[in-house]
């Protein structure tokens, strides 16, 4: 079944909310492995202002080092978060970036410690080195240094040589989050060879896992993990909340999970 496929006879009229919507979208798979958070994809080729911001190229201009900067916090905020609540502040002084935690994004329901709003300023701070570099700086990061009066990553940025292109780099813009069918092709041993083999912080482990019968179990976890957050309306509500369901509400917020991003059709207007 294709992933549109559950809405072909569908009755629009007969859903009265958003919450009908997604819960028919749990019903029908396309909302699924939600746990713990839906991760953001914004290159989803509707909106030309906001994917204007992943289509522009890196503008570097020798003379202009606050606008080098400006374009590396730009690369920076591509990066993935929790419902795409893009979780950050950035300050710009000198040779430094500080990377900020944006409490006022938080999501207390699924994310009541903020494990994964700080993975996602871990995530910003990859972008920031990795376009930092293509600029043609190294980077020295301080994590949460206690000098510092505001709780922050640090990144003091040197200038070491020309620009370089990097694969990684231009891998930035191109990342989305993929909630369709996959072409069932296995992923490489060599690839997760190489996956085992980076080496790992202390207390860091890593578990690949290939066996089907294992894999299976591991889907049953994630369906039973799904339906008991699909019935929790605090949940619901805070997803709902972080849901853009129409082209207008997408460039109004600038955030949250837009249709394309979450796999699906765009919804009747009534619920935009």
């Amino acid at each position: 079944m294709g992933a549109n496929e559950p809405f072909a006879n569908l009755n629009w009229e007969q859903l009265q909310s958003r919450r009908d919507f997604l819960e028919l979208m749990a019903k029908t798979s396309l909302l699924a492995a939600v746990s713990p958070l839906v991760s953001s994809c914004a290159s989803t080729g509707n909106l030309i202002r906001i994917n204007s911001v992943w289509e522009n190229e890196f503008e570097i201009t020798e003379d202009d080092k606050m606008g080098q900067m400006k374009e590396i916090v730009r690369y920076a905020t591509l990066a993935p978060s929790g419902h795409n609540t893009q979780p950050w502040k950035f300050s710009i002084e000198d040779n430094s970036i500080r990377i900020f935690p944006d409490f006022t994004r938080q999501l207390p329901v699924v994310d009541p410690d903020h494990r994964e709003l700080y993975i996602s300023l871990g995530c910003a701070l990859e972008n920031l080195v990795i376009a930092a570099r293509y600029a043609g700086y190294d980077s020295e990061v301080e994590y949460f240094p206690t000098a510092e009066p505001t709780e922050c990553l640090l990144v003091n940025l040197k200038r070491f040589k020309t620009a370089e292109n990097n694969i990684l780099f231009q891998a930035i813009p191109e990342r989305h989050t993929n909630r369709r069918e996959y072409n069932g092709q296995q992923i490489p041993t060599a690839d997760l060879n190489k996956l085992e083999s980076v080496p790992k912080e202390e207390g860091i482990t890593s578990l690949v896992l290939t066996e089907s019968k294992i894999i299976e179990q591991i889907i049953e976890l994630v369906k039973e993990g799904n339906e008991i957050q699909m019935n929790d309306d605090a949940f619901m509500d805070e997803l709902i909340s972080w849901i853009r369901f129409s082209d207008a509400e997408a460039e109004k917020h600038r955030d949250g999970l837009t249709s394309r991003a979450m796999g699906r059709s765009p919804v009747p207007g009534w619920l935009g």
